[in-house]
């Protein structure tokens, strides 16, 4: 009892075990776990209760890894996690089959699906924010579109001597395959 994780639990989520909130930064995991992990370390249990803490700090080592990792972390905010042989749970909006996001042997708990990420931001209606534009950004705009313009003004003021020439071309060829006998 009292521990991080009952043996009838499955897994649960990182930011309960570890006792923080969701946005938790990452010096507060890394106390939050330190503390926790002092509380519950096998080594520190009496010996009838070892089993009991080594199940609870592998939860523990496992919540920390999770929200310790910042690419772990986002896709467990956006997608949570699935035990093996259930559905994806997307953060307690339903069970919508197996997309893929489940733990599985050997694996570090994320099999990216995208089908199932543009199934989720279509109708979950989860938007990345904008990004704030700045002044490089506009620069860099207006340059590529100045870039641009003048080339395509370059091509159109060029392009008239440019048809001469081939066409020259083309009727010198055509005389000298005919001298030759072949046209």
């Amino acid at each position: 009892q009292g521990g991080p994780m009952a043996a009838s639990d499955a897994l649960r989520c990182p930011y309960e075990v570890l006792g923080v909130p969701r946005d938790a930064t990452p010096a507060a995991i890394e106390r939050a776990w330190r503390s926790k992990a002092r509380i519950h370390h096998p080594d520190k249990a009496p010996e009838d209760g070892k089993e009991a803490a080594e199940v609870c700090f592998k939860e523990l080592t496992h919540a920390h890894d999770v929200l310790a990792d910042p690419e772990q972390r986002r896709l467990y905010d956006l997608h949570g996690w699935s035990p093996p042989g259930r559905g994806h749970r997307a953060s307690g909006r339903g069970d919508f089959g197996d997309f893929g996001f489940g733990f599985e042997e050997g694996d570090n708990g994320f099999d990216f699906d995208f089908e199932a990420a543009f199934f989720e931001a279509f109708f979950r209606g989860h938007h990345e924010p904008v990004p704030q534009r700045t002044a490089e950004d506009l620069w860099d705009g207006v340059v590529g579109l100045g870039l641009f313009v003048a080339a395509s003004a370059l091509f159109w003021a060029v392009r008239p001597s440019l048809d001469r020439i081939f066409s020259l071309v083309k009727w010198r060829w055509r005389f000298l395959l005919y001298d030759l006998g072949i046209y």
